[in-house]
C-alpha cells in the first residue's frame, strides 16, 4: 500500500536533522531524525499519534539503542539506514567527473522511476551527505569506481551499481599542455590553491603544470580526475 505523506517540517541544523510527514491514511506522523554524535550520527524513523516537539525527537534519538554511524561516509561502508544521501552524493560526484547526467543514468537504470527524478534531487543529497560528512575519492580510479558500485549495492541500487560497473573505461591522452589544463580548471570552477589541497601538491607545482603541461598517461588522468571531481 502507498503511503500519502505530506511534509509538515524539514529542520537542517548544524547539529541535527529532522523530518516530520503526516500520513493522511494513517493519520499518524512519520518522524525520521539524525544527530551527530561524537564519531558519526545516529538515526531513528518511528511513528506517533501527534506532532511531536523538536526536543522530544532529539532526546528520543539519543536515547535509542541504534548504533553510531561513522563518519566521514567512506565508500564500501556497511548500510545501516543512514547512508542513502552519501552515496547518492557519491554517485552524482562521479557522473559529473564523468560529464554524465545523473538523472539520466538513474533513470535508465530504473525506467519506470521517469519523471521520479530531477536534477535538484542530487544537490539535495549532497547537501545532507556534506552535513552528515562524506570524503569524496581524489580521483575516480578503478578502485574508486569499485567502492562506488559496492556502495549502491549497499543501499539497493542494484541495476544502477550495474550500469556504473559496466561503463567503459576512459582513454586519457598522452599529454596535456598548460592551456589545456587552464582550461579544464576553469571549466571545472578549481583556483590553484583548491587544486593544490586536492591533489596534496604545493601551489607552485600546480603553476608550472599550467605553464607547461604534464605528459604521461598516469599523470594526465590524476591531473584530470583531480580537477572533474
Amino acid at each position: 500500500m502507498q503511503l500519502e505523506l505530506v511534509s509538515i517540517w524539514d529542520s537542517l541544523e548544524r547539529q541535527h536533522r529532522v523530518y516530520i510527514s503526516r500520513d493522511c491514511r494513517n493519520g499518524d506522523y512519520l518522524v525520521e531524525a539524525e544527530v551527530k554524535v561524537p564519531g558519526g550520527i545516529k538515526g531513528a524513523v518511528y511513528r506517533v499519534p501527534e506532532p511531536p516537539t523538536l526536543a522530544e525527537v532529539l532526546a528520543l534519538v539519543q536515547a535509542c539503542d541504534r548504533p553510531v554511524s561513522p563518519r566521514p561516509y567512506r565508500l564500501s561502508q556497511p548500510c545501516d539506514g543512514t547512508i542513502g544521501s552519501p552515496v547518492l552524493a557519491l554517485y552524482a560526484r562521479f557522473c559529473n567527473s564523468r560529464g554524465l547526467d545523473p538523472v539520466a543514468i538513474m533513470v535508465e537504470a530504473y525506467p519506470d522511476e521517469v519523471g521520479d527524478w530531477i536534477a535538484e534531487d542530487f544537490l539535495k543529497s549532497t547537501e545532507e551527505a556534506d552535513w552528515q560528512g562524506v570524503e569524496y575519492p581524489a580521483f575516480w580510479d578503478s578502485a574508486a569506481i569499485t567502492g562506488l558500485v559496492e556502495s549502491l549495492h549497499e543501499v539497493n541500487y542494484h541495476q544502477l551499481a550495474g550500469l556504473i560497473e559496466d561503463l567503459p573505461p576512459v582513454v586519457y591522452p598522452d599529454s596535456l599542455s598548460g592551456d589545456q589544463i587552464t582550461r579544464l580548471m576553469r571549466k571545472g570552477k578549481k583556483t590553484i590553491a583548491s587544486l593544490a589541497k586536492a591533489m596534496r601538491l604545493s601551489q607552485g607545482r600546480v603553476r608550472h603544470v599550467r605553464q607547461h603541461g604534464v605528459t604521461g598517461k598516469a599523470f594526465v588522468q590524476d591531473w584530470v580526475e583531480a580537477i572533474s571531481a
